[in-house]
């Protein structure tokens, strides 16, 4: 079931809230790159690193379920089902929601990534909890999950609707391709 949303709210979350959460995501690229070079403090570079990988969890974890994606406690990967009349999903904006088929296909080791980063999220939005093997591996592969729910957007949100995948949010205005790709 589609949400039914006019086309100005459709154009707020294309030219915001979806930018936002981007942004978030891809901080921890971000803020590293800037952060090498400051005189901060060890103690204050070690915690925006850690912002920045929280929110880039937090964030991943909105955006695949926007997607339509989530994992399971058996460690599968499956659809992202729950859904309250004010949710919006990719398709709500004319993308394109991944189905059972379809997550068929995607490849062994960017599953395999997408549900070690899942469980960290899972873990680390909901409770605290003691520090397990999944936590450890989920902050391995936050980079490449970052780079795969980045070639998810575009290819299940951006390419279907013709529009270029620019993050032109607040000032920044970065190609997308260059973190998918580099």
């Amino acid at each position: 079931m589609e949400t039914t949303i006019d086309e100005d709210e459709k154009l707020r979350f294309l030219n915001d809230h979806i930018p936002y959460k981007i942004s978030r995501l891809i901080s921890i690229f971000l803020l590293q790159e800037k952060c090498s070079d400051c005189n901060m403090p060890i103690g204050y570079k070690e915690l925006v690193s850690r912002v920045c990988q929280e929110d880039g969890f937090t964030s991943g974890r909105l955006l695949l379920h926007f997607l339509g994606l989530n994992a399971n406690s058996n460690g599968d990967l499956i659809l992202y089902r729950t859904k309250s009349s004010d949710d919006i999903f990719v398709n709500d904006l004319g993308g394109i929601k991944f189905n059972q088929n379809e997550i068929t296909v995607i490849p062994d080791n960017d599953k395999a990534i997408i549900i070690t980063f899942l469980k960290r999220a899972n873990k680390g939005a909901a409770h605290m909890t003691k520090e397990g093997k999944g936590e450890i591996n989920g902050f391995k592969v936050l980079p490449d999950a970052i780079k795969i729910i980045l070639r998810f957007l575009k290819t299940r949100l951006y390419d279907p609707i013709g529009k270029s995948f620019i993050l032109d949010f607040k000032g920044l205005n970065i190609d997308m391709n260059l973190i998918i790709n580099g």
